[in-house]
């Protein structure tokens, strides 16, 4: 950016120089002897010159505005100081009555060496506090990136700790308020002290050993058990060292335990109630089988007929339940690139049945996207439900290739109900709004992990799905993608 008062002051010094340099050159053509001419004359004409280089030197450097003017006060430092010396030699020969024709070229060597001199001192006084300014721009820095850390290391909610290891023990350097809320410590008990003695349950010594050999281990997180100020309870313990050099870290722990024993509850819960509700819905369907059987009554049959069927209905959705369960609870699956082209005519060849017509549109060639073993289901899913429901009957499923793959499932029969579209759309369930089954919750959870997206259009004479999925380049040779769908889709088919 232009400054006229700094290009003014770096130009003044060029000027400056441009000015002695003149004086020397004439000094140099009337003088005759060669080693006066080196001495009185060429030396100050270099210095001349390098002071018309040194303004130059101070725009390459960026000086500011302020900057040039401490060159420029040393400079006038420096003149005056060879000036008030120049006049103490002036004075010492006029008393010893020498002439002074050569004053006005005296006069000039003084001013130049002066003038270099001031650059000189002014580039170190200019160099020195940009060193002073630096350092402290850097302590200030420092202190607010400490202040900001503290803010943070005070605020988390969870109980975290600045450890150093030691001797085979993490020993406390800091602790936040919420590892002295929840441990029961005060700052000052826990300051110092190994975490282990403090915390870690007598019985779980030597499982805190065996992780004290893994800190150095980027972002550990591990499930763990320690006492709490109201007794134990369960941590996930994440910890993360400040260098892979260092013995410092932190060390957080996240209480896990309502959340374990929720699991746990539901665990017990949905074993005990699936158990009795397959065996209850049993008996229910055995004697209603008998009454179909046994009564001649058209009304008692009709109801005994309405109530096999509502049980087999039941028994349907306990078994969809186990299998969606049993997909779902898998560890996370490695995603792969999937033939999608392929995976809809296999599954439309599974799902065609006597009387329902399945129109299948999908291109030739191989449409492969980012899926996973468990896509088919979701496809099994949506035609299960289309076959379920068409009316004409007709179904038609088609893939159309781009970015995103989208595979579009249609029906003729009556439509997803508004309410449960917004249960979907709103992720959750309540007692007032919920879906009439699992299977669109099942595609929609399956399609989101491979962030793919699932959209439900009704219309005025059916439903249309449509899954809309990433693209994915071809797998390679070694790869079985083919395999792999077919054995996931019969696998489902069996455990519905």
């Amino acid at each position: 950016m232009t400054d006229p008062i700094r290009d003014g002051g770096q130009a003044a010094v060029a000027v400056l120089g441009v000015t002695l340099a003149a004086v020397h050159v004439r000094h140099v053509l009337l003088m005759s002897d060669p080693l006066l001419v080196v001495v009185e004359a060429a030396v100050p004409l270099g210095l001349a010159l390098g002071l018309v280089a040194s303004a130059g030197w101070l725009r390459r450097e960026g000086y500011t505005r302020r900057e040039t003017g401490y060159v420029l006060a040393w400079i006038g430092v420096g003149v005056f100081a060879m000036l008030c010396a120049l006049l103490w030699t002036i004075g010492h020969e006029l008393f010893a009555g020498a002439e002074m024709a050569h004053l006005p070229y005296l006069l000039a060597n003084n001013v130049t060496g002066g003038a270099v001199v001031g650059v000189v001192l002014g580039s170190y006084d200019v160099a020195t506090r940009r060193r002073e300014r630096a350092y402290e721009e850097a302590r200030t820095e420092a202190q607010r990136e400490r202040d900001r850390f503290a803010t943070l290391f005070e605020g988390v909610p969870s109980p975290t700790v600045h450890y150093e290891y030691v001797d085979g023990e993490p020993l406390i350097r800091d602790a936040n308020p919420a590892f002295v809320e929840v441990f029961g410590f005060s700052e000052e008990e826990a300051l110092g002290r190994s975490v282990d003695d403090l915390i870690v349950p007598p019985d779980r010594q030597d499982e805190a050993a065996a992780l004290n050999e893994r800190l150095d281990e980027r972002d550990l997180q591990v499930e763990v058990q320690r006492r709490a100020a109201d007794g134990t309870r369960d941590f996930l313990l994440y910890t993360v060292p400040l260098s892979e050099t260092s013995d410092h870290g932190f060390a957080t722990y996240v209480d896990i335990t309502e959340q374990k024993r929720r699991e746990q509850r539901l665990q017990v819960l949905n074993r005990v109630l699936r158990h009795d509700h397959r065996n209850a819905m049993n008996v229910v369907m055995g004697h209603a089988a008998d009454i179909v059987e046994a009564s001649d009554d058209p009304s008692v049959r009709a109801c005994a007929e309405a109530i096999l069927s509502r049980s087999e209905d039941l028994l349907e959705r306990s078994r969809k339940a186990r299998s969606v369960e049993r997909a779902l609870g898998e560890e996370t699956r490695e995603r792969k690139a999937v033939d999608v082209a392929a995976l809809v005519r296999r599954r439309a060849a599974a799902a065609s049945i006597d009387g329902i017509d399945i129109t299948v549109a999908v291109p030739a060639d191989p449409v492969w996207v980012a899926g996973n073993d468990l896509l088919d289901v979701a496809v099994d899913n949506l035609l299960e439900n289309a076959v379920k429901h068409a009316e004409d009957p007709a179904v038609e499923v088609r893939v159309t290739p781009g970015n995103p793959v989208q595979v579009t499932v249609r029906d003729d029969g009556p439509g997803i109900p508004e309410e449960e579209l917004a249960v979907l759309e709103r992720d959750r369930e309540t007692q007032l709004h919920h879906t009439s089954g699992l299977g669109l919750w099942l595609v929609t959870w399956i399609v989101r992990d491979v962030d793919g997206d699932v959209s439900f259009r009704s219309l005025e004479d059916g439903t249309e799905v449509t899954l809309s999925l990433e693209p994915a380049d071809p797998p390679g040779e070694n790869e079985s993608e083919e395999d792999g769908g077919e054995a996931r889709g019969t696998a489902y088919s069996d455990a519905s």
